[in-house]
């Protein structure tokens, strides 16, 4: 049996030389994307003016930008097509002896990780690429718009903060739940089980998990999106009062705030995935457990079930 820990880390290690390409490709891609505002705004000021040399540079912008995302895209399907399957080979000895309910479940999680590295890092890339970008150009213009950008990345990683242990055991009764499944449709008394009644049984707990993890997602979401809705305002109020601020530099305040605002909500949204992540590496590297249900799960699914749903 493969003794080595099973985690995001020891992906990127297995294979440091192609992770680090399509990071490359991606770094250069958000940060042609995270400029596209900055030079939409300069070719306005140009257009104004007769000055066609900012559209021009707009425009040689945008074809970097197009050519190294489609390569990226190209590389990154067969890149992590391939780490599916090591994984795959990986996996397979540790869950030698286990019920298949919970072998094919784990599985399935254990693609997450490299789904994770596939779409979710990708997100945290452009995430702290465009923030940082958004934030050089606001301090530029005036640093009063830095310092407002600054105070709401802190507040939004502070009302994640608050989710977290909870989305941590939530995502393990959802998996405890799920890996009961094959188990349960491979019992021969299945159909005849009132009539699915086992199984009906099983899906609504699976809906009781999901519903709680969807609505502390809607909490944090809707707390960010009010802080965001205020910062906006804020910059636009500041920008708007400047004195000589001219049409394209309005815009880019707007732009890059609003860039910088889209950033840092998928920063959260990255931190919920990545505490996914956290139970599932857990779960893989258990110990082989050979009963269908564990005493861990069954308690962890008792405790969180008597939980409400929190209001932020």
């Amino acid at each position: 049996m493969s003794q080595h820990i099973l985690s995001v880390a020891s992906l990127i290690k297995k294979d440091k030389a192609a992770i680090g390409l399509t990071w490359l490709m991606l770094a250069l891609e958000n940060i042609l994307m995270a400029l596209i505002p900055l030079f939409i705004g300069l070719s306005i000021d140009g257009l104004l003016v007769n000055d066609l040399g900012p559209l021009g540079l707009f425009a040689m912008t945008m074809a970097g930008l197009i050519c190294v995302s489609v390569l990226r895209r190209m590389y990154d399907t067969r890149v992590y097509g391939e780490m599916k399957v090591e994984l795959g080979k990986d996996l397979a000895p540790r869950l030698h002896g286990m019920p298949v309910s919970i072998s094919n479940t784990r599985h399935s999680l254990a693609r997450e990780l490299v789904d994770f590295l596939e779409n979710d890092l990708p997100e945290v890339f452009s995430s702290l690429i465009q923030i940082t970008i958004s934030v050089i150009v606001l301090v530029s213009v005036n640093a009063l718009l830095g310092f407002a950008s600054g105070v709401l990345l802190v507040s939004m990683l502070l009302i994640y903060g608050l989710g977290h242990g909870r989305f941590y055991r939530y995502n393990a009764g959802l998996n405890s739940q799920m890996e009961q499944q094959v188990h349960l449709l491979s019992k021969p008394s299945y159909r005849e089980d009132r009539q699915y009644g086992a199984f009906f049984r099983h899906l609504k707990r699976l809906k009781r998990w999901e519903v709680k993890l969807s609505d502390m997602e809607a909490w944090i979401y809707g707390a960010i999106f009010l802080l965001v809705g205020l910062f906006i305002c804020c910059n636009l109020w500041v920008g708007a009062r400047l004195p000589g601020i001219s049409s394209g530099q309005l815009f880019t305040i707007i732009s890059y705030s609003w860039e910088f605002a889209e950033a840092g909500i998928a920063l959260p949204m990255a931190l919920q995935s990545w505490t996914r992540l956290q139970e599932i590496s857990s779960r893989l590297n258990q110990a082989i457990q050979v009963p269908a249900k564990t005493n861990a799960a069954n308690a962890i699914s008792n405790k969180v079930s008597n939980e409400e749903t929190p209001c932020l």
